[in-house]
């Protein structure tokens, strides 16, 4: 015998997922929809004979209800009785009066028409995503002003507060940028989205804006050179792809993941280094003067160290290791920590003795968990290696 009051909770709880989608099919996948209500069996008549009269009535006395009830006669060992068998809603809107969206469902079909009758392709969004449709209802009408400017504008090449839109600022979009990434991933062409960027961070690259936040600092290493007197600079990545390092008589790169690293690396003749920040070197792309150069990156000698060596080294196969070698971790012992999650990937793109270190890791072979991170290897340790290396091929480091 089942209570109205479990049916409303089934219903309610299938709403969002299935009946409020289904209100903007052509043809209703579940309208009229039907709901069984388990008659009371003999037993439970004589059992409790009560119980079941008052589930009849609970029925029985409903005034203008949105569903139709079947009811079903039955002969029992109390003879002749009539029993609801089961409920019917014709329509959505008799589903939505039940359980009290009847505001809800008009307000779903009033956004996602406009949604849709603007861009088409969003109907399937509008059905898979109902929720959203719904929580960002006061933000559609923007939303949609800018979808509309940046369909017109294929490669707009300004940042997001030049958007000549008076309707809203750019901290409106700023807050918006994951729903807005959803709508443009379906409404775009293929070819006016850029694939390698993803995600919320790198909204503006993957659409085309420019980045503040992506900016790329270097510093010439070399005691002669300077940029107008500057040796530190940074500047967004787009920029980049005009560097000339010949200009400057550049003839190799080091890359750093510390930042302090980065800002006390040793003077080096004709070297430039660059802060490198962890994963993620989709902007990296854009500097193709760098394939032209040997590149050096330097970062922590644990499992994900290597991982982004090996990520880095996919865009750029002329990059070499340093100073994450077995000799400088066995040299500092005393400043191992500890790796909280090491990574089991494999890695593809490690040399040969950077894939046995790399394992020995994995497989804790030098003990567990292992990892020595770049800032805590001595300072006259990497001027040393550095001399070493350096000067074999008439590059004097000029450290003294």
């Amino acid at each position: 015998m089942t209570p109205l009051s479990e049916i409303k909770a089934k219903l309610a709880k299938r709403w969002l997922t299935h009946y409020l989608p289904d209100s903007l099919a052509t043809e209703s996948a579940f309208f009229p929809l039907r709901i069984g209500l388990k008659p009371p069996t003999d037993k439970q008549l004589l059992q409790d004979f009560e119980a079941v009269k008052r589930w009849v009535q609970s029925y029985a006395q409903l005034e203008k209800s949105p569903f139709e009830i079947e009811w079903q006669s039955k002969r029992t060992s109390l003879g002749k009785n009539d029993f609801p068998q089961a409920i019917r809603f014709q329509t959505i809107h008799n589903l939505a009066g039940f359980i009290n969206k009847t505001a809800e469902l008009a307000l779903y079909q009033t956004l996602s028409n406009q949604l849709i009758d603007t861009f088409p392709p969003l109907k399937p969004f509008c059905q898979k995503h109902p929720a959203k449709v719904l929580k960002y209802h006061p933000a559609w009408p923007c939303l949609r002003s800018f979808i509309q400017w940046r369909l017109a504008n294929p490669n707009p090449q300004i940042y997001l507060r030049q958007v000549p839109i008076a309707d809203f600022d750019s901290k409106f979009l700023e807050g918006h940028k994951a729903i807005l990434a959803e709508c443009l991933d379906i409404i775009l062409p293929v070819e006016h989205i850029r694939s390698e960027f993803s995600g919320v961070k790198q909204f503006c690259a993957r659409y085309g804006f420019l980045d503040q936040a992506e900016q790329l600092q270097a510093r010439l290493l070399d005691r002669q050179q300077t940029l107008q007197g500057f040796k530190t600079f940074s500047a967004p990545f787009s920029e980049w792809q005009s560097f000339q390092p010949q200009a400057f008589g550049i003839q190799r790169v080091f890359i750093t993941e510390n930042k302090v690293n980065f800002l006390a690396f040793p003077e080096l003749a004709n070297a430039l280094v660059l802060f490198g920040k962890g994963f993620g070197f989709e902007h990296w792309k854009q500097l193709t003067w760098l394939k032209d150069l040997p590149i050096y990156y330097w970062g922590d000698i644990d499992t994900h160290g290597f991982a982004i060596l090996n990520q880095f080294r996919q865009a750029w196969p002329n990059t070499q290791s340093l100073l994450m070698d077995e000799a400088t971790l066995l040299a500092h012992q005393a400043l191992w920590g500890v790796e909280p999650q090491p990574t089991q990937a494999r890695l593809s793109h490690l040399a040969a003795e950077e894939q046995r270190l790399y394992q020995a890791l994995q497989q804790n072979d030098l003990g567990p968990n292992i990892r020595l991170e770049q800032e805590r290897i001595a300072f006259t340790w990497l001027v040393e290696q550095l001399k070493e290396t350096f000067t074999q091929d008439g590059c004097t480091s000029k450290n003294g």
